[in-house]
């Protein structure tokens, strides 16, 4: 039996782009969702690694007040000075680096050595 397709010529177009549309918004949706798994693994990562930082330095500062036998109100001064120190460090690491020329700025030498090339 021959096979006979009763639509016609414009129809069998219509349909044709109507699933090639299908297709094109299916592997959109596809990628994006494949681009949010990415990025909630990387980030979960990240985060672990902010939880493993967090706890070497919390080691850290506990061996640092423990070696130098601080005690009572010392030691939390101290504490709260160290955690200071780690976390203007750490924000001061992730500062995006300049890139390109830097403008021109006058050095100032510290006194000791004016002192030391006056001599």
């Amino acid at each position: 039996m021959k096979r006979i397709n009763l639509l016609p010529q414009e129809e069998r177009a219509k349909a044709s782009r109507e699933r090639g549309l299908i297709w094109a918004i299916v592997i959109l949706v596809a990628v994006v969702v494949a681009l949010g798994l990415v990025y909630v693994k990387y980030q979960s990562d990240v985060n672990a690694k902010k939880d493993d930082l967090a706890a070497v330095q919390a080691d850290l500062v506990e061996a640092f007040v423990a070696a130098n036998g601080f005690s009572g109100a010392d030691a939390s001064l101290v504490r709260r000075n160290l955690w200071a120190s780690l976390d203007s460090m750490a924000s001061a690491a992730t500062q995006p680096v300049p890139t390109g020329p830097e403008p021109r700025a006058a050095v100032v030498a510290p006194a000791a050595l004016v002192a030391v090339a006056a001599a």
